[in-house]
């Protein structure tokens, strides 16, 4: 039987459980397996799902909102650095569709209200709830997706 491919081998060779998959394949069906090259991502969807008291770059009216100033700017440059990154924003009032849409969010607002916004979610997963997660948090987040960005701070060269 195909299995019995590596228990047939003498002691004096190692075999590992892939040599032995591809040896098992290679011996039922005449055709070596291919490998599968390393693939790395190049999309991520981020979806955030804001109050309703919401303005998209943080500077509309007379106040300035330092954090959702911070999160546009952050995630601007998430989608500079790593075209592949699709953001998707909402507003409760704005787009109520998208909030009933979302099976997750809607549940999340019927059990808990609107104090659970902001929600955000990357790739269908939620990541931060309540809050916009700090630049670090985001960095990591986008880099578990297999992209690479860099949200640190630059720092200012002095000439003389």
């Amino acid at each position: 039987m195909c299995p019995e491919i590596c228990r047939s081998l003498p002691n004096s060779v190692p075999a590992s459980p892939e040599w032995c998959y591809s040896a098992a394949a290679t011996a039922c069906t005449g055709v070596a397996p291919r490998s599968q090259p390393h693939q790395r991502r190049t999309t991520v969807k981020i979806e955030i799902y804001n109050p309703a008291a919401y303005c998209f770059t943080g500077a509309c009216g007379l106040s300035v909102n330092p954090e959702l100033v911070r999160i546009q700017v952050a995630l601007l440059q998430i989608q500079k650095q790593a075209p592949g990154v699709e953001v998707e924003r909402y507003g409760l009032v704005n787009n109520p569709q998208a909030f009933a849409a979302n099976a997750a969010v809607a549940r999340l607002l019927q059990d808990e209200g609107a104090k659970c916004l902001p929600l955000m979610f990357v790739d269908g997963e939620l990541v931060s709830k309540g809050r916009y997660p700090s630049n670090e948090q985001l960095q990591t987040i986008i880099r578990q997706g297999g992209l690479d960005v860099n949200l640190g701070r630059r720092r200012r060269t002095v000439s003389c």
